[in-house]
């Protein structure tokens, strides 16, 4: 399995404004925790299946992301997005609030869902 760590993604173009999830709590999840942490921007929680602590955030279990007030998700998680994302539409989180790290960008899932759709 080829491991793919997000060394120039830009967390630039988050609004600072916004309150973030992070959904992953593993490399990726770290890197962009830290990321954001550098810029000041609010995280309302990291959230994880497995993991219970995350720099100095305790990591909640997915089932409570719905008890938060939150403006976006950034899903941290290279194997298990697609059903991450699912998880969250299925549960009535708007695609737009959807975030994933793309290599140099950030994209929202419903910009995904179009580009596809376009071809």
């Amino acid at each position: 399995m080829k491991k793919i760590i997000f060394t120039h993604w830009n967390s630039d173009d988050l609004p600072k404004d916004e309150r973030y999830v992070i959904y992953g709590a593993g490399e990726i999840g770290e890197f962009v925790l830290l990321e954001l942490l550098k810029r000041d921007i609010s995280i309302v929680a990291v959230v994880d299946k497995n993991v219970k602590k995350l720099l100095n955030f305790d990591v909640i279990k997915p089932e409570l992301i719905f008890n938060l007030t939150f403006d976006k998700i950034i899903v941290c998680s290279n194997i298990w997005q697609k059903e991450i994302v699912e998880f969250l539409i299925t549960n009535f989180v708007k695609e737009e609030k959807i975030v994933l790290p793309m290599g140099n960008d950030i994209i929202t899932y419903k910009e995904i869902a179009k580009m596809l759709k376009n071809g």
